[in-house]
């Protein structure tokens, strides 16, 4: 494997690390950005978990994503996951946000 195919690797793996999580919250509001590959959403949800109050916005239904988000929360479905996701990237306000792919 390629050095910037580790480093690539390395960054995707970072965003389901614990460390990131939130304590647990109610959801009080929720937004959804609605995007497409490779614009920089990546980026802006990084940006705004960053500038704090909008939880941490990533893209928590993409088929991988949803696999490693599966093992986290040791469940399966849909539901279930994106019920843990929810407990624990919502931010201390009740902001919590999703990136969507069409």
């Amino acid at each position: 494997m390629a050095r910037d195919e580790r480093n690539n690797q390395g960054v995707w793996q970072r965003q389901f690390d614990a460390s990131l999580d939130y304590p647990t919250v109610d959801v009080v509001n929720k937004y959804v950005i609605c995007t497409s590959p490779r614009c920089g959403s990546h980026f802006l949800g990084h940006a705004l978990h960053e500038a704090g109050g909008f939880g941490y916005p990533l893209e928590y239904l993409q088929a991988a994503n949803l696999e490693v988000w599966k093992s986290r929360s040791q469940t399966a479905g849909v539901d279930d996951p994106l019920t843990f996701v929810k407990s624990v990237r919502t931010d201390g306000n009740g902001v919590f946000g999703i990136k969507l792919h069409y």
